[in-house]
């Protein structure tokens, strides 16, 4: 009798001990950089993935780092999700020791108690998809800021191994760009790249519309640049509510085995957005998204 209850009591100490470490039981709390919109959709799939988890709190940096740092010391959680790179900072120089998974920034390492999904696609998986949509390429056309030259380099590097030639022009300043795009007028596509000395707020409007007068097939970082009568042809990007889904995917592994450490991963749905009505594109892609 006495073993019985013996081993009675170890089982149940067992399942105890296991029911609070199963990810069903863990806490979290998520911190984001800023109060972006974008930020909503991938939350909001997280969420939906870790129902049953506590979230005591959830957090927006900007111009609030005492009650950040306050209410994360006060619920200890388990994990914390971060989403940009002001978030995922402030973590690691506060609070080195707590697991977090991080998403929407721009260098996302891996280390103990540390990893993330990567917000940036892969030039390679970017060319791939863009092959597929736009009927013919085979020269590609780009224009970069002289401090950017090595982005430039990974691109033209990625390009070729698709068997795509690049056309390549440095500039200065965003002024330069509308000097310059002509002679990309050639070229089967003109591809904008994430450059902030290409690409602004006030030289948008004017490169988009000088594509369109010049008949530039023209591909943009963000599908955003799509929107209007003018906006781009194509874009490759992140399906946000999957991105949220993989974070928890990832965060519930690291609740299960924090000691462990896992890999960054790339986003895994990728889609591409093709601007509606225009010639020469291929609408019969998987995974497509139409925009108006």
């Amino acid at each position: 009798m006495k073993l019985f209850k013996l081993m009675a009591v170890t089982a149940v100490f067992s399942l105890s001990a296991f029911i609070a470490q199963s990810p069903s039981a863990a806490k979290l709390c998520i911190l984001r950089g800023f109060d972006f919109s974008i930020y909503d959709e991938v939350v909001s799939a997280f969420k939906k993935e870790v129902h049953d988890w506590e979230i005591p709190c959830d957090l927006i940096l900007k111009n609030n780092q005492n009650e950040v740092a306050k209410l994360i010391h006060q619920h200890h959680p388990d994990v914390v999700l971060t989403l940009g790179n002001s978030a995922e900072m402030y973590m690691q120089n506060n609070f080195s020791n707590t697991p977090v998974i991080s998403g929407m920034a721009k260098n996302v390492q891996a280390g103990i108690k540390k990893s993330g999904i990567a917000i940036e696609i892969p030039y390679d998986k970017q060319l791939y998809l863009v092959k597929q949509a736009l009927i013919s390429l085979n020269r590609v056309g780009i224009i970069y800021s002289a401090k950017n030259l090595s982005k430039a380099q990974k691109f033209i590097q990625a390009a070729k191994r698709q068997g795509i030639q690049v056309n390549s022009h440095a500039v200065s300043n965003p002024q330069e760009v509308i000097r310059v795009m002509p002679k990309l007028q050639n070229e089967d596509l003109f591809w904008i790249l994430l450059d902030e000395g290409v690409l602004t707020v006030k030289n948008r409007d004017d490169i988009l519309q000088l594509a369109n007068k010049l008949g530039l097939k023209t591909y943009a970082f963000s599908p955003v640049y799509l929107k209007g009568p003018h906006g781009a042809d194509l874009s490759v990007s992140i399906s946000w509510s999957s991105y949220g889904k993989q974070m928890a995917s990832l965060a519930k592994k690291m609740v299960t085995n924090p000691n462990k450490t896992y890999p960054v991963e790339e986003p895994f749905d990728v889609r591409v957005y093709m601007k509606k009505g225009r010639t020469g594109l291929n609408y019969d892609v998987a995974n497509i998204v139409i925009v108006p």
